[in-house]
C-alpha cells in the first residue's frame, strides 16, 4: 500500500482544536487516524445535509451569496439559519428568485452539526473557487452541494 503525506498549514485558531484532539489520543501517532476519521464524519454529514435539503442551483447561489463575506468557523457555522433569515429580510429571495421561507425552514430542520457541515462546505466553495476559474458555484458542484448533472447516454 502506498502511503501519501499531506501537509496542512493551520491557522492559529486551529491550534486550540488540535490541542483538544490531542487530549483524545494516548499516542500522538494516533492523531492521524483521528483526523482522518473526523474529516470522514464531516464529509458524510455535509453530504447528508445537502441531500436532505435538495438544494436547487439558485438556492445554493443564495447561500453562497449569504456567506461570501462572513468569517465562518466551526463555532459560528451552526448559526447559518439565522444569517439566512437576516439576508432574506434584505431581499435575498427576490435577488435569487427562490422561496426563501421554504429554504429557511429546511435549514432550521437540520441538526446543528449538519448546519455546521453545510456552512463549512459553503465556505470551502469560496476557498477553492480559484480551481474552478473563480466560480464558487462550480466549486459547490464539486463539493456535492448540488446533485451531479444528469447525463444522457446514447443507446
Amino acid at each position: 500500500m502506498k502511503t501519501e503525506h499531506l501537509q496542512i498549514n493551520l491557522p492559529v485558531q486551529a491550534d486550540s482544536h488540535i490541542e483538544r484532539l490531542m487530549r483524545w489520543v494516548a499516542d500522538p501517532a494516533d492523531l492521524n487516524a483521528l483526523v482522518c476519521d473526523s474529516l470522514a464524519v464531516f464529509v458524510i454529514h455535509a453530504e447528508r445535509a445537502a441531500q436532505r435539503l435538495c438544494l436547487t442551483e439558485p438556492e445554493v447561489g443564495a447561500l453562497l451569496s449569504t456567506v461570501r463575506d462572513l468569517t465562518i468557523d466551526p463555532e459560528s457555522a451552526q448559526f447559518l439559519p439565522m444569517v439566512l433569515k437576516d439576508a432574506l429580510e434584505f431581499g435575498l429571495a427576490d435577488e435569487w428568485n427562490i422561496d426563501g421561507i421554504s429554504l429557511l425552514w429546511r435549514l432550521q430542520a437540520l441538526h446543528s452539526f449538519e448546519a455546521t457541515a453545510l456552512a463549512m462546505t459553503l465556505k470551502a466553495a469560496w476557498t477553492i473557487r480559484t480551481r474552478y476559474g473563480g466560480d464558487a458555484m462550480k466549486a459547490a458542484h464539486f463539493l456535492g452541494l448540488l446533485p451531479p448533472k444528469a447525463t444522457i447516454h446514447p443507446m
